[in-house]
């Protein structure tokens, strides 16, 4: 909205409104976990403002260990992990680049 004033009258120029896109973490490191409910395999992208040493790690709800990658000095990149070990059930998926952590919800049936 752009306000323009004219003597005591004012004008506001407006445009349609941009639809947002659902930012998993404002923190910069963005991640696309697909597909979130797997039965064999997830595949992560990951993208980060800038470089660090980075680790995917899956735990389950009660903060166990169940699959940790450590992917070395990256900023971006893509990485595949099975799943085929893991129990059904709901598990947290956990990138971290550098200082950077975003965690999200993966589901294996």
């Amino acid at each position: 909205m752009i306000p323009i004033a004219k003597g005591n009258t004012r004008f506001e120029i407006t445009g349609p409104k941009k639809q947002v896109e659902r930012v998993i973490n404002p923190s910069k490191l963005v991640i696309i976990i697909t597909p979130v409910s797997a039965n064999d395999k997830i595949r992560v992208n990951y993208l980060a403002q800038a470089w660090g040493n980075t680790t995917v790690r899956i735990t389950n709800l009660a903060g166990t260990t169940m699959k940790s990658l450590a992917l070395c000095l990256q900023k971006e990149g893509q990485v595949t992990i099975s799943v085929t070990d893991l129990i059904s059930g709901m598990y947290l998926l956990e990138v971290s680049c550098g200082t950077q952590r975003v965690t999200q919800k993966i589901i294996k049936n």
